[in-house]
């Protein structure tokens, strides 16, 4: 799963990566679940899958995904093969000779990797049938095998999000709960959505190289270089601004800015969660200068944010990542199918190129043929549904085993 921000709104989108074998690169397909509901020209587009991009770039996958904010990550284990020194894959139906036969030896390929799958089902089905005896539950049909697929991943996200929310808005009692009241009553601001258009820190929210240099080896996620925890940074600005968490502060007396706060989920080396501080420049937003007219002028913890600036605990911004919206688009309703991928006109794809070329003119740009393409989707879709159902027989069988042992 990786984060994207676009027009002001962010999603999950769902990149399977592709090994062109033709080629010998790595690509990612990135794909949405469409969860709407009605029809468009007499079609239904509700839980419908389609493919928006493809990704060349493996740094680009790394840090999309590292947005989802995953503690535990099985996930990246899928990018350790990932080498493309490429720049542009273009899609083409005219088939010379050449062509022609570069198709025949990928046809090759294909079927022997199709016999691959067709002998890894019926070994499953044997595995399948030699265990009816166990119980009637493990005679399951495909539409529950799906559930359970679906399950699995669904339990996976779970185990890596069910992390607490750190206690901002509760949890008082006593002296402490009366001292919040009487905070909340006297306090001497007013609390307001932050929001900049385009959403997002870059050209509105000025990050200095030295900042993220002095910062990124204090915090935790960790991150390699500066531009990978400006990208941090940028994308839960984005994140926060979407969802209305991002906040400004307002004297209440003068009327005047004091600080915007956003929650960048990032933690300190006492794991207190730190909150990026936003100034503002009075004179470029006089003259209306619409190029960085914030600062992000230092990360504080929320002890820090109360003896600097007065503002109390529970006005400060939630985590992004905790939002109960954020959290049901990464629990798949179902998984992607071969029909899927009947309508996609390559072609019409967004490329996310890679930005490494690794100094060689001679794989900058590759030319491959839709149906091809197509072909070498359905084949990696064919393992991971395969891989899927073993692993889900396999949960089945210990299970057996363990109830029948008690």
């Amino acid at each position: 799963p990786v984060v994207v921000n676009k027009n002001n709104q962010h999603w999950i989108e769902w990149i399977k990566i592709i090994h062109v074998q033709s080629q010998n690169i790595y690509v990612g397909i990135s794909c949405k679940f469409d969860e709407s509901h009605g029809t468009q020209g007499g079609n239904n587009h509700a839980n419908r899958w389609s493919v928006q991009s493809i990704c060349l770039d493996r740094g680009d996958i790394y840090n999309k995904h590292r947005l989802v904010g995953l503690n535990r990550d099985r996930y990246n284990v899928q990018l350790e093969n990932f080498k493309t020194s490429i720049t542009e894959i273009k899609f083409s139906d005219n088939e010379s000779k050449d062509i022609d036969k570069k198709i025949n030896v990928l046809k090759q390929q294909i079927r022997s990797q199709q016999d691959s799958i067709v002998r890894l089902k019926e070994s499953l089905l044997r595995a399948k049938n030699a265990n009816k005896y166990v119980s009637h539950a493990n005679d399951m049909d495909a539409h529950e095998m799906k559930d359970n697929d679906i399950q699995s991943i669904q339990l996976h996200i779970k185990e890596f999000i069910d992390e607490p929310e750190d206690d901002m808005k509760g949890g008082l009692n006593g002296e402490a709960w009366l001292d919040q009241l009487v905070d909340d009553v006297i306090k001497t601001y007013d609390v307001m959505d932050f929001k900049t258009t385009p959403i997002g820190a870059k050209r509105n929210i000025y990050i200095d190289k030295q900042f993220t240099k002095a910062w990124m080896n204090y915090v935790s996620p960790k991150f390699n270089d500066e531009a990978m925890m400006y990208y941090w940074l940028d994308y839960t600005t984005a994140m926060q601004m979407c969802q209305g968490y991002s906040k400004q502060y307002i004297n209440n007396q003068t009327r005047k800015f004091m600080v915007a706060i956003i929650n960048y989920e990032l933690r300190d080396i006492n794991n207190n969660i730190l909150f990026g501080i936003i100034v503002c420049d009075d004179d470029k937003i006089e003259k209306k200068n619409d190029k960085y007219p914030y600062k992000l002028k230092t990360l504080m913890t929320k002890e820090q944010i109360r003896n600097e600036y007065g503002i109390n605990f529970n006005d400060l911004p939630r985590k992004s990542r905790k939002n109960q919206d954020f959290i049901n688009k990464l629990l798949l309703k179902r998984r992607i199918i071969k029909q899927d991928l009947n309508k996609i006109n390559w072609s019409n794809l967004k490329l996310f190129k890679s930005q490494s070329t690794n100094n060689d003119p001679i794989n900058k740009s590759v030319t491959i043929t839709q149906k091809v393409m197509k072909e070498y989707c359905n084949i990696a879709l064919e393992r991971l549904n395969a891989s899927n159902q073993k692993n889900n027989n396999g949960n089945n069988n210990n299970n057996n085993n363990n109830n029948k042992n008690n």
